[in-house]
């Protein structure tokens, strides 16, 4: 084999656990991995700066490497010179990357909310002087009835949340859009699985509704950042005072309807100095098994850019990874995900559904993109109770659909490319002005968890994976 005709694709690169004294080429495009006996980590990796040519000059002295540059050949982790980068790129966008596939309706039941935590990027987003609404249940039953006429069929389900500010200022809304949906399934008019999420602030929940949510089989996601003194640092009341306290009462409510709740949890600078004892309190002491933790958004006036702040974030998810991983049954929704693609070999086009995937509907039944443009109403054009409305040919929501790392080329050099999912557009559009710019704040959690699912691939899948020893 003449390798002098072969290149390093562009997508490839190099990574070293000093521990374990292994190397491993990556594709990130496909997420292929190669891992290789670390001793000839250097020169490989001259390889990829320097060109493969300085890879071949090794083979006489290093016979055995010749097995790694076959291997790279057949995962096409080296191609010809002539290759074609961007075509690869390009027929992979077409085929992840089909414009909208609605699966998800967020209906924003009001705008209000009874608590005024520090970092909400909903409340503290609205501008000055902006009135509060709720939405009606003629407004409900058009929101349901527009998302069931143009959601996507193919979905093995959809999924409906009950959003707000705080939804449970609206229960009425709610309850009627729950009979609604079951009704519309008695009658045959639905055939698709239907999740239902509610997201609350949990200090509305009573033992009535709890009870009517349980018999609805509602998923209820819960917010609480952690023990009282945690969560009371920024979930509060207008006045400042604690919501803990009824927070968990709601709580309580829940479990004894026969609910476990899931937590949603915001990771600020404070809480994530305990976060992991926030964890092992989610799990042991509330007896919850699934979480998600959010970072703080970026809030003009309110909350920027912080490097620090996002490195650590990132650093901290994959401690409380690993304590998951340790943990029968439980689950982080963001890490767990991206660990779950990252071993079935699975592309994540994009890390919001926002981005092709859900509609979200004002208290009014204005349609928008993105919920956490409702106070400004940017992507808020159209209206439930258009009838030829249809947010697949709509230009907004084709363009969001399409915003995708494999579609950014400031991204193709990135070795979190193929798992990263892009962040959050909104943060991007904060930051930059554009949703088609980096949300540079999620960049260093992906970068971080890239490497961390790597070296996580060699324990989960040991008896799966060969080690070339060159």
């Amino acid at each position: 084999m003449d390798w002098n005709n072969f290149r390093f694709l562009r997508f490839v690169h190099n990574f070293y656990n000093k521990n374990e004294k292994l190397g491993c080429l990556y594709n990130a495009l496909t997420l292929d991995t190669i891992y290789y006996d670390g001793s000839m980590f250097d020169i490989v990796n001259q390889g990829l700066k320097n060109g493969l040519q300085v890879v071949i000059q090794h083979l006489a002295d290093s016979p055995k490497l010749e097995k790694l540059l076959r291997a790279l050949l057949s995962k096409k982790m080296i191609v010809k010179f002539k290759y074609d980068e961007l075509k690869l790129m390009n027929s992979i966008v077409r085929k992840v990357l089909k414009g909208p596939r609605i699966r998800n309706l967020i209906m924003l039941m009001t705008d209000n909310c009874n608590m005024s935590c520090k970092y909400c990027y909903i409340e503290k987003s609205l501008p000055t002087g902006y009135k509060h609404s709720f939405m009606t249940i003629k407004t409900a039953k058009a929101a349901i009835d527009k998302f069931i006429s143009i959601a996507n069929p193919d979905a093995k389900a959809w999924t409906i949340e009950f959003y707000g500010g705080e939804p449970l200022l609206n229960w009425e809304a709610v309850k009627f859009s729950l009979q609604y949906l079951y009704d519309l399934k008695k009658s045959g008019k639905i055939n698709k699985k239907i999740n239902k999420i509610l997201i609350t602030n949990g200090t509305l929940i009573n033992e009535k509704n709890a009870v009517e949510l349980k018999k609805n089989n509602v998923h209820v996601a819960i917010s609480i950042d952690g023990p009282a003194e945690v969560h009371n640092m920024n979930r509060v009341y207008s006045d400042g005072k604690g919501t803990f306290d009824d927070v968990y009462r709601g709580f309580e409510f829940l479990k004894k309807s026969g609910i476990t709740p899931s937590i949603s949890a915001v990771m600020t600078k404070q809480s994530m100095l305990t976060a992991i004892d926030n964890v092992r309190y989610f799990i042991e002491k509330l007896g919850v098994k699934q979480i998600g933790f959010n970072h703080v958004s970026i809030i003009p006036n309110v909350n920027s850019y912080d490097p620090d702040y996002e490195k650590n974030f990132g650093e901290i998810l994959l401690k409380i990874q690993e304590l998951i991983l340790n943990t029968d049954n439980a689950y982080e929704r963001r890490m767990s995900n991206k660990l779950y693609n990252f071993l079935m070999g699975n592309i994540q086009k994009a890390d919001c559904t926002g981005c092709g995937e859900q509609i979200s509907v004002s208290p009014d039944g204005t349609i928008g993109v993105c919920q956490g443009f409702v106070g400004s109403r940017f992507t808020f054009n159209k209206s439930v109770f258009d009838p030829d409305y249809n947010p697949n040919n709509d230009p907004v929501f084709n363009e969001w659909s399409l915003r995708s790392p494999l579609n950014m080329k400031q991204c193709y050099d990135c070795p979190a490319l193929g798992i990263c999912g892009g962040g959050c557009p909104r943060n991007a559009y904060m930051l930059h002005g554009s949703i088609w710019e980096k949300d540079t704040a999620y960049c260093h959690f992906a970068k971080q968890a890239v490497e961390w699912l790597i070296w996580k691939k060699t324990k989960l899948m040991k008896d799966k994976i060969e080690v070339l020893k060159v």
